[in-house]
């Protein structure tokens, strides 16, 4: 998730200029309603920029916090409810891959969006839908080349069973390229209030979906299944709650991906490098368990261990750079 606070002109950041990556929807501090709704746009004075941004701040910096506590809640709560420390590890790869996905998007769709729609407030019907149609698309061809890549995943992870999983989450790339366009539409109209409620949905819907899958005995499959419905169900409450836009005058193609793309790339390697080592370790003590002797399906198994404990210890490390990133995006 990521954060962004536009302001006029001002690109926004993952939109987080206004916006925070995984934060969505607030209540509009412009006098704006968005989709195909009435906008009645007002100039705010740099006296109501500064309020907008100091809100904003309050407002998505505690809903990134709720999403921290959220995930702790899963990454503690989880090994509990597996049957064994190798299911967590499977859970973590499968999650860990979609996961950089789809903090690419957020984080570079946010942004663009909202700085599409705070650079010309009176087209922001129109901004929405064009966003809505280019995400739709990107999100779809990430999810196909997923679902498509998953067995050759499951080679790689000496573990033919992780292309089930991988298959599974695959639609949620798809939502989430969908549903960052609409954050993004509502952070550059600083609707920073309704946009970290959308995010406080989501995360409490990932928690549940995640946890109540595993609770009720259903495994892995059926806690990456729960966080694929999350993501299905608040979309289905961010395209009720915005809109879809309006046709309007469109932005040259060249020009949206001009901003766009630099963006995805940057997340793409700021995310890989801090979520893709779990693969260098799976791959790495299942290819030495074969290797010493053991059958494919053990080593499978012992290293899908050694990702759990691993991951374990990640999600604390990780912590102060969700905390800084939160604040950072903001100011």
């Amino acid at each position: 998730m990521s954060l962004s606070i536009t302001r006029g002109s001002m690109p926004s950041e993952q939109s987080l200029t206004p916006t925070l990556g995984n934060l969505d929807q607030c209540v509009g501090l412009t006098g704006e309603s968005v989709g195909t709704r009435t906008l009645g746009v007002l100039e705010p004075s740099d006296n109501d920029h500064g309020k907008g941004a100091g809100k904003g701040l309050v407002f998505l910096t505690g809903a990134k916090l709720y999403f921290i506590l959220t995930g702790f809640a899963v990454q503690v709560g989880l090994p509990r409810l597996f049957d064994s420390p190798a299911e967590f590890g499977d859970y973590s790869l499968a999650m860990s891959t979609v996961s950089v996905l789809n903090n690419v998007l957020i984080a570079s769709t946010i942004q663009s969006i909202s700085k599409r729609v705070s650079e010309a407030e009176g087209s922001t019907a129109a901004r929405l839908r064009q966003g809505l149609r280019i995400q739709f698309c990107v999100g779809l061809v990430l999810a196909g080349a997923l679902f498509s890549a998953a067995p050759w995943l499951g080679r790689v992870a000496y573990d033919p069973g992780l292309s089930v999983l991988l298959r599974r989450v695959s639609a949620v790339p798809l939502c989430y390229a969908v549903y960052a366009t609409l954050v993004g539409t509502l952070n550059g109209q600083r609707r920073f209030r309704q946009q970290a409620a959308l995010d406080a949905t989501f995360s409490t819907l990932r928690s549940v979906g995640i946890l109540g899958a595993a609770a009720l005995g259903l495994g892995v499959l059926g806690a990456v299944s729960g966080f694929a419905m999350a993501a299905v169900g608040v979309l289905c409450v961010a395209l009720w709650s915005v809109g879809i836009g309006a046709k309007g005058e469109a932005l040259p193609l060249r020009t949206w991906f001009g901003f766009l793309l630099p963006l995805a790339a940057f997340q793409a390697t700021l995310n890989g490098t801090l979520l893709l080592d779990v693969w260098a370790v799976k791959n790495t003590l299942a290819g030495l368990g074969i290797a010493s002797g053991l059958a494919l399906e053990q080593a499978a198994e012992q290293s899908a261990r050694f990702v759990a404990f691993y991951r374990a210890g990640q999600t604390f490390a990780l912590v102060p750079y969700q905390v800084i990133l939160s604040v950072t995006f903001v100011v």
